[in-house]
């Protein structure tokens, strides 16, 4: 009777130590194989990529170039801030109360005026008076 192969979940925790090493896996050319094949996969996986040069100044230079693209555009930087506070100026000036007309004093006539101080010194008792004498009189 021939042992199972060991599935790849057992050969992915033999490789990365949460399993010890069955004695099948030990014995066995194919599971050994794909265990090696495994482990030249994680290998590759975690090396660095390689990137020449050339590719690396061609990208930098392109960065460069967008940099400079957006210097050389005209800076709106202030518009969001003039238009928050145009908002703010004109809602205030909107929700500000107005004052309500008060109605105008008609202005006496010199002749109505000068008549009006006359009937006040003629009068023989001081107008302070008046309330007072008014008190007892009821």
């Amino acid at each position: 009777m021939k042992p199972e192969h060991c599935t790849d979940d057992e050969l992915i925790e033999i490789l990365y130590g949460v399993r010890e090493p069955t004695t099948h896996a030990a014995i066995c050319a194919e599971c050994r194989a794909k265990l090696a094949d495994l482990e030249r996969l994680r290998a590759a996986a975690a090396a660095p990529p390689e990137i020449s040069a050339e590719f690396l100044h061609t990208q930098r230079q392109r960065v460069f170039e967008r940099a400079e693209r957006y210097a050389s555009r005209p800076n709106f930087r202030w518009a969001p801030s003039l238009a928050a506070s145009a908002a703010v100026f004109l809602g205030l000036l909107i929700s500000t109360p107005v004052p309500k007309s008060q109605p105008v004093a008609s202005v006496p006539s010199d002749a109505q005026l000068f008549s009006e101080i006359n009937a006040l010194l003629e009068t023989p008792e001081p107008l302070a008076a008046a309330p007072i004498r008014n008190l007892f009189e009821e």
